[in-house]
């Protein structure tokens, strides 16, 4: 009988243990990105929006708060508009990927915890043309959402997040076909691109 009660314990003991117990989180998420445009000496660049997919790998450092690697891509393509009016020509297909390295601050202990996020690292424009190469460039983001975990190892992640690419005096990508080519810009400037997505977290 002693055992039997010792037994129960331990079993509810680990059920009711926090989600924020856990040392490991993978989240594979999947959402819709936005913005992205650039502008250059004949014109403007820019990214229409459209799903973004990728995941979060997170090490749990204390009880609120997490190490996380970021990655992220977005499928789209590239467009230009030539002296800024007028229609925008398509160029090519292009993917965006984001290498991010930084931190999440969990709030509350409830199975329900809002959080912000933060990380740096690099943007990769990868045009899918044979005679143009990838192009990489610092970046940074801001982010912020919830964690909800109806069971311990289980939980699901809702979040908005703020991207900003730095593009250098040295950025630029060539082009060709009937609308002309177009040049890159002159000094340091920055784009905003934004996306709101949801995963499946996995907690270990």
């Amino acid at each position: 009988m002693k055992k039997t009660c010792l037994l129960l314990l331990l079993v509810f003991y680990i059920g009711s243990s926090p989600a924020w117990a856990q040392k490991v989180e993978i989240t594979p998420f999947y959402g819709y990105q936005f913005g992205g445009g650039l502008d250059v000496v004949r014109g403007q660049l820019s990214i229409p929006s459209s799903g973004v997919y990728g995941f979060t790998f997170d090490v749990r450092v204390r009880d609120n708060a997490m190490v996380e690697f970021l990655y992220l891509r977005q499928d789209t393509e590239l467009k230009f508009q030539s002296g800024g009016v007028g229609p925008k020509e398509e160029l090519f297909d292009m993917a965006v990927e984001y290498y991010h390295g930084g931190g999440v601050l969990e709030f509350g202990e409830g199975q329900a915890r809002p959080y912000v996020a933060l990380g740096v690292g690099a943007t990769r424009l990868a045009p899918k043309a044979e005679a143009i190469g990838s192009e990489w460039r610092f970046s940074a983001s801001f982010g912020g959402g919830v964690k909800v975990f109806p069971s311990e190892h289980i939980g699901f992640r809702f979040e908005g997040r703020l991207l900003v690419p730095f593009w250098g005096s040295g950025f630029s990508i060539g082009c060709g076909g009937p609308g002309g080519c177009y040049t890159g810009v002159s000094g340091y400037a920055t784009t905003l691109q934004g996306n709101v997505n949801g995963g499946l977290v996995i907690a270990f």
